[in-house]
């Protein structure tokens, strides 16, 4: 599917979009932030930021704490063309086919889950090599100073030993660079990283599985880098992530999206996939979100970047001072779903 796309298209899309399913616009990033909904507001084109793009939902009849949602393979033609336009043009293009089990939780920023995405057996053999391993690290968190306590999972990197060419990793990774048509452009061994340097060129990050035990959590952040991290530093931007749930959670848990309103319980096998930045490497504020607690047993999960590499012609090279994507997005100790004042603002990221 190409990657470019008239404005007058991309805009055809997301009307069709948002009258085939009833969807509920919030007016803009900003304000969805701190105001009401506004039943009348239009939907823009893409920015680059988030911050003249509104938050396009579906009816929350429709997506029951996750575990709802659009079942992609009974929509009709015309609307997984329209889905994929959107994905294409903004983000990434996905094989919206691929998976008979994929659905679509939120249209705008786009989240999906997709059930059954590894098999119990690699999930349970993927856990059982971590906790056996002995190698666990306190996980750690890029950005702002003092952010020390906003993250309490321990990570182990799949690099060294059996986790090198580890069967639940390969299987993840092959089935992810089949569901995104575009990593077509990997490495010559996608199992080892090479940062990513020319456009249109993509890497996995080291994958990692994180472990959160009763209680343990990470606080509301960015995948994304913050644009001049990503440009200037890195020269890469993270495009994709894929979390996979490798054990079911009864109480807790959940990855919620702050500004989205939306909550996805862990379930063993599960993959999440969104995407943090546009295509021209604005990170998508939108899409901040935290790991909650888990209030009963432990959460595994298995975490998979992809990282694109930033063409710095595509956008300017100084950051828009106007758009939230370079504001610090607001960390708060409580559940998204509950609406409570929240904490001084801060800005991190999973590393």
């Amino acid at each position: 599917m190409p990657a470019s796309m008239s404005s007058t298209t991309k805009s055809q899309a997301h009307r069709f979009l948002r009258s085939q399913y009833n969807a509920r616009p919030l007016p803009s990033f900003s304000a969805a932030a701190t105001s009401s909904t506004s039943p009348s507001a239009q939907p823009t084109g893409p920015s680059s930021g988030g911050g003249d793009r509104p938050i396009l939902r579906l009816q929350k009849s429709v997506v029951a704490e996750g575990q709802g949602g659009l079942v992609l393979g009974r929509e009709t033609t015309e609307s997984l063309r329209n889905l994929r336009n959107l994905l294409s043009q903004d983000y990434l293009d996905v094989n919206l086919t691929l998976f008979p089990s994929i659905r679509l939780l939120n249209i705008d920023p786009p989240v999906l889950v997709i059930d059954d995405f590894l098999n119990a057996d690699l999930c349970e053999r993927l856990i059982q090599d971590t906790t056996e391993s002995g190698q666990l690290q306190q996980s750690r968190v890029g950005g702002d100073d003092n952010m020390d306590d906003a993250r309490t999972s321990r990570t182990l990197t799949l690099t060294a030993g059996k986790f090198e060419e580890h069967p639940a990793k390969v299987e993840a990774q092959r089935q992810v660079a089949q569901l995104l048509p575009e990593l077509k452009h990997l490495p010559a061994d996608p199992l080892r990283y090479q940062r990513p340097t020319k456009p249109g060129t993509y890497a996995f990050e080291l994958p990692q599985v994180a472990h959160y035990k009763k209680g343990d959590y990470f606080r509301l952040h960015e995948d994304a880098f913050p644009y001049a991290v990503a440009s200037e530093q890195k020269s890469y931007q993270r495009r994709a992530t894929l979390l996979v749930y490798l054990n079911d959670v009864e109480g807790g848990g959940a990855t919620t999206f702050h500004h989205v309103e939306l909550a996805v319980k862990p379930k063993a096998g599960m993959a999440l996939l969104f995407f943090p930045s546009f295509r021209n490497g604005r990170p998508d504020p939108r899409t901040l979100h935290e790991a909650e607690e888990p209030t009963d047993g432990d959460k595994y999960i298995m975490q998979l970047w992809i990282a694109g590499a930033v063409d710095k012609n595509a956008v300017p090279a100084t950051p828009v001072a106007s758009t939230p994507a370079q504001t610090k997005p607001k960390v708060k100790t409580t559940p998204a779903k509950k609406k409570k004042k929240t904490a001084a603002p801060k800005r991190g990221f999973g590393v």
